[in-house]
């Protein structure tokens, strides 16, 4: 990323305004990448500050930089705030692009995740299933930009339907997707293995304890040939598996003291 600052600082005053307005986008990138969310908000709003007298009208330069700034503001824990700006970023590229362009698609995506983050499960459902849709239309099922998105849309599902019976549902279409994702991308992807984790999950939350901790395993297995051990997400999985055993234990315990309390 350090490449990027003497470029930079040598576009600042540059008249090719859209390169400049691009590089600072993707600095301001690189540091929400790294958690560095101060730097990358910082970056962008002065950029717009610089630039924002150049461009006459809806200016789709500025587009990158409303999605960094929403994420940057994500990061520093300021949720309604990042929703600003990333319904900025879509509404502008819906006007600019068309709302099946792949510009569009992407800001929608993030949008809904950003309204699913705030439970509002019903807009950020409407929005992920349109973006499904229009990516199926353009781009083919099979595409994995609309893999990752009809992967996301089930997560989307799976959170609004918390009630035992409708989470199995979820479950079903979870495991169609999972076997998408392991022909079109591979078991080792990182979306692949994502989606696996998540059908995990799922199992736990219906109770499925056996069925969680044996996916749970695998997975475990193949992030530390891969990813290494001392991977955040590794980490985070064998945290969920030791979870797991635990339920796996305590519902062993209480099943074997149950019966024998009404005995007495």
């Amino acid at each position: 990323m350090e490449w990027l600052k003497p470029l930079m600082e040598d576009l600042a005053d540059s008249i090719d305004y859209a390169m400049a307005i691009g590089v600072i986008g993707i600095l301001g990138y690189n540091y929400n990448c790294l958690e560095e969310y101060h730097d990358a908000l910082d970056l962008c709003t002065k950029a717009m500050a610089k630039f924002e007298g150049i461009f006459t009208g809806e200016a789709p330069e500025f587009f990158p930089l409303y999605t960094v700034i929403g994420d940057a503001l994500w990061g520093l824990n300021k949720p309604k705030e990042a929703l600003i700006w990333s319904k900025k970023a879509f509404l502008g590229s819906q006007k600019i692009y068309g709302a099946t362009h792949s510009k569009t698609l992407l800001k929608m995506g993030i949008l809904a995740s950003h309204y699913a983050a705030l439970n509002d499960f019903k807009k950020a459902y409407d929005l992920q299933e349109q973006s499904v849709n229009c990516m199926k239309e353009t781009l083919g099922a099979d595409h994995p930009m609309t893999i990752s998105s009809e992967s996301y849309l089930v997560n989307i599902i799976s959170q609004r339907k918390r009630n035992l019976f409708l989470r199995k549902k979820v479950i079903g279409r979870r495991r169609m997707l999972l076997q998408k994702m392991n022909t079109q991308l591979g078991d080792k992807d990182w979306l692949t293995l994502e989606c696996q984790l998540a059908l995990a999950q799922d199992y736990v939350a219906c109770g499925s304890l056996e069925k969680a901790k044996v996916i749970e395993e695998q997975w475990v297995e193949v992030m530390i040939q891969e990813f290494g051990q001392d991977d955040k997400r590794t980490l985070e999985g064998i945290a969920a598996l030791a979870l797991t055993k635990k339920l796996i234990t305590a519902r062993k315990v209480l099943y074997w003291w149950v019966p024998r309390r009404f005995l007495k």
